[in-house]
């Protein structure tokens, strides 16, 4: 073997050793950039709970009820975004799972406000939204929200998750 024959097996080596490293480095940094997506939507989410949560109580100490539909109406807005995160797979299943528990809960009976004779409550907003068309009548999140209403929250999720781009 001559030697330009060994410098051109070594080149090659080199320069398959480096695309390797390469394609490690960028793999690597795509994870942790789709990490940092994800942990940015979840505070994201738990910031705007956050202050939803003060402005409910705002809301309820002040007894208005435009205020609390507005909070509601805020709330639902909350979810919206929260599907469109796990769409985009930026909520973990487990995560959504356990708010979209919660909002099926808060939907039948833990989220009532009453205000002298007048209960109001996410149902009776959410109706109000669907009535007024609120959302486009074709949005996927009507139905997706109409399922986790009625329980299937399970079915819900596996149905509007999108598949995992790699």
């Amino acid at each position: 073997m001559t030697n330009e024959a060994i410098i051109s097996i070594a080149a090659l080596v080199s320069a398959v050793i480096s695309a390797i490293v390469s394609a490690i480095i960028s793999w690597w940094s795509t994870n942790l950039l789709k990490q940092q997506a994800t942990s940015e939507a979840l505070i994201g989410c738990f910031n705007t709970y956050v202050q939803l949560r003060d402005k409910r109580r705002d809301a309820i100490a002040s007894k208005d009820i435009n205020m609390i539909k507005d909070y509601y109406m805020s709330f639902v807005d909350l979810c919206w975004n929260e599907f469109r995160l796990y769409q985009c797979n930026l909520i973990p299943y487990h995560v959504f799972y356990a708010w979209m528990d919660s909002r099926y809960r808060n939907y039948h009976k833990d989220d009532n406000v009453i205000i002298g004779e007048k209960t109001i409550s996410i149902k009776s907003v959410w109706e109000d939204m669907i009535s007024t068309d609120y959302f486009n009548q074709h949005d996927d999140f009507l139905v997706f929200m109409s399922q986790i209403h009625d329980g299937k929250i399970d079915d819900a999720l596996k149905k509007y998750k999108k598949p995992k781009l790699h």
